[in-house]
């Protein structure tokens, strides 16, 4: 997962054996909703979680899947 300062946005790349972009998806619900996205890490319970930078009122989101 790769986050966007600018864009506010979240994109997930899949890529196969070869390092070629099979996809990339942008999931709307984190579209623009919570602001600048600025780190994506994946925790030891499986869900990633996302930071904002906001200047104030930041958070840490729990992005799990569906």
């Amino acid at each position: 997962a790769v986050s966007a300062l600018k864009g506010q946005h979240l994109r997930f790349f899949t890529f196969d054996s070869a390092l070629k972009l099979v996809d990339d998806v942008r999931p709307p619900e984190l579209d623009g909703t919570y602001g600048r996205l600025r780190g994506a890490q994946l925790g030891p319970d499986g869900a990633l979680y996302v930071t904002t930078s906001n200047g104030s009122d930041d958070k840490i989101l729990r992005v799990t899947p569906r």
